[in-house]
This record gives C-alpha cells, sequence and structure tokens, in this order.
C-alpha cells in the first residue's frame, strides 16, 4: 500500500474503533444495487413502458434484426451458396457498421461477419 492509502485505512479503523459508524442508516441491511446513480432517473419507467408494450428500445431491436438476418446469411453459405452468402454479407456488414455508428453503447454494437474465415471454416 501506498503512504496515502495506509493513512486513510488507518482513519477509518480508527473512526471504526470509536463507533462512528455504528447508527448509520441502514446498517445490517443489504444495499440496494437495482438503480446506478448514475442512470436518469426516468430510465426504469421507460423500460417498464416498453416492457408492458411487448417492444424494447430501438438499438436493441435494430440489433436483433441484424443478429436474425446473419444467421439467414449463414444458413445460405450451409446450403452451399457460397456467391450469395460473400454478396448478402457484404450488404450486411454495411448495415451493421451503419447500426454501430448509430450505437452509444458498445454493448449494442455488432462485430462484422469475417467473410472469408466463415467460407473457410464452412468449406
Amino acid at each position: 500500500m501506498e503512504g496515502w492509502e495506509i493513512v486513510a485505512e488507518n482513519i477509518i479503523r480508527e473512526a471504526m474503533e470509536r463507533g462512528i459508524f455504528d447508527n448509520l442508516p441502514g446498517t445490517g441491511k443489504p444495499l440496494d444495487l437495482s438503480r446506478s446513480p448514475y442512470e436518469d432517473p426516468l430510465a426504469p419507467t421507460f423500460r417498464r413502458i416498453l416492457r408492458d408494450n411487448g417492444t424494447s428500445h430501438p438499438l436493441i431491436e435494430a440489433r436483433r434484426a441484424l443478429e436474425e438476418e446473419v444467421e439467414h446469411c449463414r444458413a445460405l453459405l450451409k446450403r452451399g451458396f457460397i456467391a450469395r452468402f460473400r454478396e448478402r454479407a457484404a450488404e450486411l456488414n454495411r448495415d451493421i457498421k451503419r447500426n454501430n455508428l448509430r450505437s452509444p453503447i458498445p454493448n449494442f454494437q455488432l462485430r462484422t461477419v469475417d467473410i472469408e474465415e466463415e467460407v473457410r471454416r464452412a468449406c
């Protein structure tokens, strides 16, 4: 530990020994980690409205649609339509890149299809 960490640890330990932390609100109860303090307060309401209406965020819907298209494209390859797979995968890669530019959160983004790797594995 560095010098300032040791000082901080000593201050905390001394405060604990003096009982300063004994009567804090919520003592002995689990922390409520269901909400992020950095999240917009209306975000849970928006999620509930989307869920109750059988939909989700448009970026998630777009990602799901692209994932389905990638699977359909791979099915072409499995059936032996290599040229059609390459053509469709190139189109999908453009769509994926466009989608990734609109997605501010990396979790919503997709990897492009590695066309030659997919063909190599299929053959």
